[in-house]
C-alpha cells in the first residue's frame, strides 16, 4: 500500500480531506489515517477512492507506477469538466450533451 500516492493525487486534484470524505463516504479521520500509514483501506474504500481520484487501485497499492487514468483538471474547459463528472457518475446522456457542445466549438 502506497498512501503517499492517495494524498498525493488528492492534492493534484485540490481536494481537501473533507471533500474527499464526503464525496467517497469515508471519514475525514479515516482518511487522515490511510493518507498517514496508520490505517490499511479496505477493498472496498481502496476501490472507492481510486474510482473516485480517477486512478488505478494497482497504483495505490504498488503495483504499478503509472496511474494511468490520473489528469489534472487544471487548464480544462467547464465542458471538458462536465464530460469527465457525467461520464464517471455514469450519466450518458449528460455526457453526450457535454460531447456535443464541445464538438460545436
Amino acid at each position: 500500500m502506497r498512501p503517499d500516492r492517495i494524498r498525493e493525487v488528492r492534492e493534484i486534484r485540490k481536494l481537501t480531506l473533507d471533500n474527499l470524505a464526503q464525496l467517497t463516504d469515508i471519514s475525514r479521520a479515516q482518511l487522515h489515517r490511510i493518507e498517514n500509514n496508520k490505517a490499511n483501506p479496505s477493498a472496498h474504500a481502496l476501490i472507492t477512492l481510486a474510482k473516485t481520484l480517477g486512478v488505478s487501485v494497482d497504483y495505490f497499492a504498488g503495483l504499478s507506477n503509472s496511474p494511468s487514468d490520473i489528469y489534472v483538471e487544471e487548464g480544462l474547459s467547464d465542458l471538458e469538466l462536465a464530460l469527465i463528472r457525467a461520464t464517471r457518475d455514469g450519466k450518458v446522456g449528460e455526457a453526450l450533451n457535454s460531447l456535443r457542445l464541445l464538438l460545436e466549438k
